[in-house]
């Protein structure tokens, strides 16, 4: 016979003495070994769910505040499983759903010969199952807060000054709970995040040094052991501390970096439109004197309709590297712009050369210097996403 055991993850140590128990009875014992995460998890979890004879709840008062043990019983009981809840400490039947406080409870533990006897009676006398007419609908996979802060982390590409230090808030509430193990990795992982703050980083290394106050430490007091008389021995002189190592300076943060990179390409956007509307694009050398002519300016070998169109292209760029550095927009979306801009300098170069072709134009400095402004908005708007897929997935 198959059976499921539900539990709790303080429990885990009973869950596995009660599969042990389980699989000498002779029955085929599932239960989530590693308490894992993720979609592909939680849908094997219901498929092994579904196909149990019998769901085994390992009631306590973790099992039931906890949101992934009332889902999997909320499905076993949509489709029909009859269950044998198993307990260990003094539990209340109206503390728990119908499902649960109607069925044969156990008494269970694992230290007495007695318990295994009681859970074969109890295995052996409970229902057949009685699917439903139809298949329910699978529950979703429950989402905690701290699952929310761990997605957090390893998707956003920045994470600012306020946001960090909202984030070390959350997770220090978190110490000391059931979820101090979990709250510690996840400061750890904001701590090596390349964007960490001075200020965030000192106060993660405080929090991270302080002891685990979890679990509690066991109440029940230790008897006094007498004293045994030794000799006393001259008491080595004890090394001289080593020097604290220096915290890494921090680099600077998401938001330095971002009115940096905002200055950068206001310059260079500057340059790029005096480039585009001032500047010289043609020298057509006459009998009397040289002259230049700019891209919206008639007699230069570029018509008036083409060059309002060319300027209008660099208009989009500018607004498009603009926007992208004012916005937290995605790594793609910086990457296809910062490809768009690239492209508008390499034809404004194609472009003026083609215009001035023959013997006695040449083309002149103006489209140079809007293809290199054109080059470091490029290069500016595309250096974070760079940086984002560079940076190896958690």
């Amino acid at each position: 016979m198959q059976l499921f055991v539900s539990y709790a993850r303080v429990d885990k140590d009973l869950a596995d003495a009660l599969v042990a128990d389980g699989h000498a009875l002779g029955h085929h014992v599932y239960y989530d070994r590693d308490l894992s995460g993720g979609q592909r998890w939680w849908d094997t979890l219901l498929d092994q769910i579904q196909g149990a004879a019998v769901f085994l709840p390992v009631l306590s008062d973790d099992y039931r505040g906890s949101q992934a043990c009332q889902a999997e019983a909320g499905w076993a009981a949509a489709l029909g499983i009859p269950f044998v809840p198993v307990v260990t400490v003094e539990q209340s039947p109206g503390m728990y759903d119908p499902v649960i406080a109607e069925a044969n409870w156990i008494s269970y533990d694992p230290a007495s010969r007695g318990s295994l006897a009681d859970l074969a009676r109890g295995l052996a006398s409970a229902p057949a199952v009685t699917p439903p007419s139809a298949t329910p609908s699978r529950p979703v996979i429950p989402l905690t807060y701290l699952n929310t802060i761990d997605r957090q982390l390893r998707e956003a590409v920045e994470i600012s000054r306020g946001e960090q230090l909202t984030l070390i808030s959350d997770l220090r509430s978190k110490l000391g709970t059931r979820d101090d193990r979990n709250a510690r990795d996840l400061l750890a992982t904001l701590r090596a995040r390349p964007e960490i703050t001075y200020e965030a980083a000192t106060t993660i290394d405080g929090l991270l040094a302080a002891p685990a106050a979890w679990p509690p430490p066991d109440p029940t007091p230790t008897p006094a052991v007498q004293p045994v008389a030794q000799p006393v021995a001259a008491e080595p002189t004890p090394p001289e501390p080593a020097p604290p190592a220096p915290l890494p300076r921090p680099k600077p943060t998401a938001s330095r970096r971002g009115w940096i990179r905002l200055a950068v390409s206001g310059v260079a956007a500057l340059v790029a439109l005096i480039a585009a509307a001032v500047a010289p694009w043609e020298t057509v050398d006459t009998t009397y004197a040289p002259r230049s002519f700019g891209l919206l300016e008639e007699g230069g070998g570029i018509p008036k309709g083409l060059g309002a169109l060319a300027l209008a292209g660099v208009l989009i760029c500018i607004a498009l590297a603009l926007v992208v550095q004012l916005m937290r927009t995605a790594p793609v979306f910086r990457a296809v712009a910062a490809t768009a801009i690239l492209l508008t300098a390499f034809v404004a170069l194609i472009g003026a050369s083609v215009v001035a072709n023959d013997e006695t134009d040449s083309m002149s400095w103006g489209p140079v210097v809007l293809a290199a402004a054109l080059v470091v908005l490029a290069v500016v708007t595309g250096v974070p996403a760079f940086n984002a897929a560079r940076r190896p997935a958690a």
